[in-house]
Order: structure tokens, then sequence, then C-alpha cells
């Protein structure tokens, strides 16, 4: 394995990981990393965003005919009108909207659950979006 060493004035050592070839997008976002006199990696952060935003959580627990639910569900100007549902059960999460709810096998496949507590699911959640 090959690594690059930039030197740049501000910084004491730069690291590339091995690259195919070495492209200008490359080196921005890898001449952050740098090595201080200890050895230890330090990396500044390149943030796409870094936002905050009041949020409306509900947390909701039913029972079904075989389960039982507990919801955390998020609304949000973020996701343009969709909620935040989080399983807090089985630790997954999804962002949802009418046209998910209507998506064949999609709450089966993103909670993991079998077609009839999907279904469920998906009956409670169509009260909530529409």
């Amino acid at each position: 394995t090959k690594f690059f060493v930039i030197f740049l004035p501000s910084m004491k050592y730069n690291v590339l990981p091995p690259f195919k070839e070495i492209s200008l997008l490359n080196l921005l976002l890898y001449s952050t990393i740098s090595l201080c006199t200890e050895g230890v990696m330090l990396m500044e952060r390149f943030f796409l965003y870094d936002d905050q935003e009041d949020t409306n959580t509900r947390f909701v627990s039913f029972m079904g005919e075989n389960q039982r639910y507990d919801l955390a569900i998020m609304q949000s100007a973020r996701f343009y009108g969709k909620i935040i549902v989080m399983d807090m059960q089985y630790s997954r999460f999804a962002i949802i909207g009418s046209d998910d709810l209507d998506e064949p096998g999609y709450l089966e496949h993103v909670f993991n659950r079998p077609a009839d507590e999907a279904q469920e699911l998906r009956e409670y959640l169509h009260e909530l979006v529409n």
C-alpha cells in the first residue's frame, strides 16, 4: 500500500490514502488530515451542513394483534412534510410520507417486519400522515 505525503506550509504532514489517481477533490478532502507531535491523527471536519431545527416529537406505544409497537415520531420542516419514524424496539428508522406508505413492501423492508405487522403499522401511520 502506498501513501502520498504532501507538505504544506500550514501543516507538518498531510497523508493521503492510496488513490488510482490524485484529483484536486481528493487533495482538498484529505489535505486537512495532519499528524500532531504525539503521533495522533487529527482531522478538521468538512461539514456539508450543521443546522439546528425545532422539531415536534411524539412518543407512541400501542398494541397490535400480535405485536407491541414503541415509536418515536418526529416532524420537522427538514424533510418536506415527511416524518421520521423510529421503531425503538428494533432500532430502525425511516423518513416516511404518504407516498412511501402506499409503496408495496416498503414498511416490511425498512422495519424488517412481516406483512401483517407492517400492515398494522401502515394503518396507524396513515392516520398520522393524512
